[in-house]
């Protein structure tokens, strides 16, 4: 229910922004902070905010909910308070946010789109001086050390150029769930060894032109699993995964077996590179 109110909030105060731009609140492909979900951008925030001196002073605390625009270009554009708990507090995520780095847009029909994001902050001086913490809230407390970090520009198109073509090409692609073979009773898992969360992993069938992803994470032991795969059909292993602003591509062919841990072989390519490796694979 507070996920709808948020959604509602934010959707109505992107409202005079999107006359001029559409901006959409949810797409196949949300945008990514530092190669991973808003929970990368949570931990930027929570390490650069810090918490105002005079908001200390007069012992000023609450919740402030912002939100803010991902531009097609990867850049944050505009952030407003949805709702907010004082002036010094809401000045201070704000500025927080606006100084984010680039982040990897999202994207809508293979092409890059504005989507705008909405998060909590919750600002705590202690027992007696907090409002009870909620799922996904940001929390900052004296004591930080704040260190903004500046935006990273050039190399960012070559990325968006990256990810337009691979999104183009799985939507063109049947979409499969792990259990989507449920009916078939096929119970054969494939284990993908990787060195963060942060690697997009996918399985391409040949026989019916089809793509799957992975929906389990064992962090233990940094493995991504497909839990319902079906055995006996070689099928293409393909990561993708973005560092320090390169983009790298794991491409071969396997045969999934429940006794094997599969190791990605990572090779850093562009986007046309990634357009004549996906060619192949028609």
């Amino acid at each position: 229910m507070k996920q709808l109110f948020l959604i509602i909030l934010t959707t109505i105060s992107l409202g005079c922004y999107s006359q001029e731009k559409e901006v959409f609140i949810n797409v196949e492909h949300m945008p990514m902070f530092n190669g991973g979900d808003t929970t990368e951008f949570k931990k930027f925030v929570k390490q650069k905010l810090l918490y105002p001196k005079d908001a200390i002073k007069k012992a000023t605390y609450g919740r402030v909910t912002v939100s803010f625009v991902v531009e097609s270009t990867g850049a944050v554009g505009l952030t407003q308070i949805v709702k907010g708990a004082s002036p010094s507090l809401d000045s201070a995520a704000v500025r927080v946010v606006r100084n984010s780095p680039m982040w990897i847009p999202g994207f809508k029909s293979g092409k890059p789109v504005a989507v705008g994001i909405t998060i909590a902050i919750n600002f705590m001086l202690g027992p007696g001086k907090e409002l009870p913490a909620e799922m996904g809230d940001i929390i900052c407390v004296p004591g930080a050390v704040e260190t903004v970090a500046e935006n990273t520009p050039a190399i960012q198109q070559e990325i968006i150029n990256f990810f337009s073509e691979f999104y183009q090409w799985t939507s063109q692609r049947n979409q499969i769930q792990c259990d989507g073979f449920d009916g078939l009773l096929y119970k054969a898992k494939l284990k993908v060894s990787v060195d963060s969360k942060k690697e997009l992993v996918y399985v391409v069938y040949d026989s019916n032109k089809s793509i799957m992803t992975t929906n389990t994470y064992e962090g233990r032991r940094s493995i991504k699993i497909f839990c319902n795969t079906p055995p006996g059909e070689m099928v293409t292993l393909l990561a993708i995964k973005v560092e320090n602003g390169n983009t790298y591509l794991s491409c071969q062919r396997i045969n999934p077996s429940i006794k094997e841990i599969f190791k990605l072989e990572y090779q850093q390519v562009d986007s046309q590179q990634l357009k004549d490796t996906l060619g192949k694979l028609e």
